[in-house]
């Protein structure tokens, strides 16, 4: 097929949306990139740390009360599925009682209202972009202590 106007691609020229649209990819994969390798070679060597200390912890434990590896780990595990699914050793109060779903649905929302807010901002009226900034505020000084709650 000959090129006609600098595209050999066969379906014509790519048009500005397009254009805009396919850096806009290629910079969101890159940044994503960078950003893994960033975390990877950060993170981990802490993991491999823990993960040795774990070793010498799971030998020590199982030597010490005599239980074979073998069972040891089964149990873990079965203590693994029960955790994920929210059941804690400690009963000071269940996960998923009212008081943390309705935390929880509140972090999403605002998440979601947040991120919507902040794509549309040029679109929203004045009342709305009050409303937009008082979020702003509360979202960025309500960050610090929930990164806190986590760790």
């Amino acid at each position: 097929m000959a090129c006609r106007n600098g595209c050999c691609c066969g379906s014509g020229p790519i048009n500005e949306d397009n254009a805009r649209f396919l850096l806009l990819a290629l910079f969101i994969i890159i940044y994503l990139l960078c950003g893994a390798a960033v975390f990877s070679a950060l993170e981990q060597p802490k993991e491999r740390e823990a993960k040795e200390r774990w070793a010498q912890r799971f030998e020590h434990f199982s030597q010490k009360y005599n239980l074979s590896k073998k069972d040891l780990n089964n149990f873990l595990r079965n203590y693994e599925e029960a955790n994920v699914a929210g059941i804690r050793v400690d009963t000071i109060r269940p996960r998923w009682d009212f008081t943390g779903a309705f935390y929880f649905v509140g972090t999403v929302v605002s998440t979601i209202a947040l991120a919507v807010t902040r794509m549309f901002k040029d679109r929203l009226s004045e009342r709305t972009r009050s409303i937009s900034v008082c979020m702003e505020v509360a979202s960025d000084s309500s960050i610090p202590p929930t990164i806190k709650k986590t760790s």
